[in-house]
């Protein structure tokens, strides 16, 4: 396959991507969104009677938007691989695929963290701030630099700073970045979480 062709190949499953990695990140805080409306329904004392503690309560609650981070990445790389395939594009591009995919993970985990900490710190505020936050970050991170968005505001999206794959050129910093945003917001939530309590209103 000419290179031409291979980049065009490369930049229609990176754009396409951009799209599943919204839909992983809305995944993600939806188990934050669940677990404030247990909290306000109330259920979740019924949760924390038992020798469940808060702690342990979100932690699950993390993990479960985590495996459907992965879940909706993974759906997404196994459907364009098998398009990549059946439209008899070169074998090698199904890694393209798969790699798109990882890229994306580093901006859902950032969400789900960072709406975790405000969960634990303004309870009230948290489906305020997840509408905000997904859909400010998702125009800002797609259709920003369409609509020539100061690189300042663009950079206020973690969609912004997704590597973008180019092989053994991919520049994984701002990966990286997301991931040390992640795992400090995920330690504070936790830590906080142990000394707050329950928030029914």
């Amino acid at each position: 396959m000419p290179a031409g062709d291979i980049l065009i190949s490369q930049v229609l499953i990176s754009a396409m991507f951009s799209m599943v990695g919204v839909l992983a990140a809305a995944c993600a805080v939806q188990a934050i969104v669940r677990m404030r409306q247990e909290e306000a329904g109330r259920t979740a004392e019924l949760i924390l009677a038992t020798p469940v503690s808060r702690v342990r309560w979100m932690r699950d609650y993390l993990a479960l938007g985590s495996l459907g981070v992965v879940l909706v990445l993974l759906s997404g790389a196994v459907v364009s691989a098998a398009s990549v395939l059946v439209s008899g594009d070169v074998p090698e591009r199904v890694a393209d695929s798969f790699i798109a995919a990882a890229v994306q993970l580093p901006a859902a985990l950032a969400y789900l963290a960072v709406l975790a900490l405000v969960f634990v710190l303004l309870p009230e505020m948290t489906a305020a701030v997840w509408w905000s936050l997904m859909g400010l970050g998702a125009f800002l991170g797609i259709f920003g630099g369409l609509i020539g968005a100061p690189e300042a505001l663009r950079s206020l999206s973690p969609f912004t700073h997704t590597p973008i794959p180019a092989g053994a050129e991919t520049d994984i910093s701002g990966g990286l970045w997301m991931l040390a945003v992640a795992a400090a917001a995920v330690t504070a939530a936790l830590a906080c979480m142990r000394r707050r309590g329950l928030h029914a209103t």
